[in-house]
């Protein structure tokens, strides 16, 4: 694993990281929690987009609700209301269409996602790396 200073990553962002990283085992409820756990992988931190996925910049809370329960095709998966309720469903889509600038991560989960997700799981359980929270 990679050293970061601050001049990578900002101290503030780095002390994000530390609670994200502590609290993976808890089940996600808010919007960055969730888009962590599940989106970030595919579209970025901060829905910038990556060789795997769109931006998510400017798509609307009932494009992101569309595409999270119908899915599209073998490209995305579709998620049904029994892994995801109507009401975090709401939470989720309503953080992408009124957060999602494509910028850099500025936060806990947006570095994790970053710069730790691909190698220890979006759950920080072991994908690649070694895991990060016991459960």
């Amino acid at each position: 694993m990679p050293a970061f200073s601050t001049s990578v990553i900002s101290s503030t962002a780095l002390t994000g990281l530390a609670t994200y990283v502590t609290g993976l085992a808890t089940t996600p409820t808010t919007g960055p929690a969730m888009y962590a756990l599940d989106g970030a992988v595919c579209h970025g931190s901060a829905g910038q987009g990556t060789n795997l996925a769109p931006s998510l910049a400017g798509v609307p809370a009932a494009t992101s609700n569309s595409l999270i329960t119908v899915g599209l095709g073998s490209i995305m998966p579709a998620y049904s209301t029994t892994a995801i309720s109507n009401v975090d469903l709401g939470t989720l889509t309503t953080y992408i269409e009124k957060t999602m600038s494509g910028g850099p991560p500025a936060d806990g989960w947006g570095v994790y996602a970053e710069y730790c997700a691909r190698c220890h799981g979006t759950n920080g359980k072991n994908r690649f790396g070694r895991p990060y929270c016991r459960q």
